[in-house]
């Protein structure tokens, strides 16, 4: 509920129900549990450009899971984790989580984790200007959301693609993947991500690229 009420942009309430979670979590000194909500608080965090008080957050997992052996911690906590190294300019770290996730997830059985994975790749590829394991990345991430009807991790996807083609001069393509996304998160009630989206929108409109 806590990440919904994220996707919408109501913080605040966001973040009381995380705590809740989190504060119950650490009282049961459950790994597992810590790792979900210590996700969602870090979540809130980047989705207000807080990288490095997500990266602190996220510290308190790695704390948690020292000594487990559930192989679920990971598959939550790494992406986000992989995401944060990324922005901090700590790209090889940023790699290894991405890929140890693809390995324990399975892209079947857990393939939405997959999914969750699969964006980070493309953005690492992007980064490094390799430009096409970024697409392939990309495009993989984007047919398991279909796939799975994963709609708000569907629409992240098109926006980072959209916002990576953008940078590369891909005008157009960038605008189909936002006017898709912005479906994806007005049809959701994702009003952040509207938000977001339709900065972009307005963006590559003001550099001249026509919408439909």
């Amino acid at each position: 509920m806590a990440n919904a009420y994220a996707d919408k942009g109501k913080f605040d309430l966001a973040w009381q129900l995380a705590k809740v979670a989190a504060e119950r979590a650490e009282e049961l000194d459950q790994a597992y549990m810590i790792a979900t909500a210590q996700d969602t608080l870090a979540y809130i965090h980047e989705l207000r450009g807080e990288w490095q008080e997500a990266m602190e957050v996220r510290g308190v997992t790695i704390e948690a899971a020292q000594g487990s052996d559930n192989r679920l911690i990971p598959m939550i906590s790494d992406p986000g984790l992989a995401e944060g190294l990324l922005e901090t300019e700590q790209i090889d770290r940023a790699e290894e989580l991405v890929q140890e996730v693809l390995q324990i997830s399975g892209r079947d059985k857990y393939s939405v984790v997959a999914a969750r994975a699969l964006r980070i790749l493309g953005k690492i590829h992007a980064h490094r200007d390799e430009v096409e394991q970024s697409a392939e990345a990309f495009a993989e991430a984007l047919r398991i959301c279909e796939e799975w009807n994963s709609r708000i991790l569907e629409g992240r996807v098109l926006l980072d693609w959209a916002e990576i083609e953008s940078a590369q001069a891909s005008k157009d393509a960038a605008a189909s993947k936002l006017e898709r996304a912005l479906e994806i998160f007005e049809s959701s009630g994702a009003n952040f991500w509207v938000d977001r989206t339709q900065a972009a929108l307005d963006e590559l409109a003001a550099e001249g690229v026509s919408q439909d």
